[in-house]
């Protein structure tokens, strides 16, 4: 990813809503799930709180 400022078209990219795939590893091995993610300020934010599995 290019460093900040994003070009334009990656940022208008990031704006609208697209899928992510998140990937963990846990003690039963790894889990990937689909999600979605909110682009911020120049952030991607992503809920990780402990009780969504």
């Amino acid at each position: 990813m290019p460093k900040a400022p994003l070009p334009d078209d990656v940022s208008a990219f990031l704006t609208r809503p697209n899928p992510a795939v998140m990937a963990t590893l846990g003690p039963a091995g790894p889990v990937s799930v689909a999600t979605w993610y909110l682009w911020e300020d120049g952030r991607v934010l992503v809920n990780l709180d402990e009780g969504r599995r």
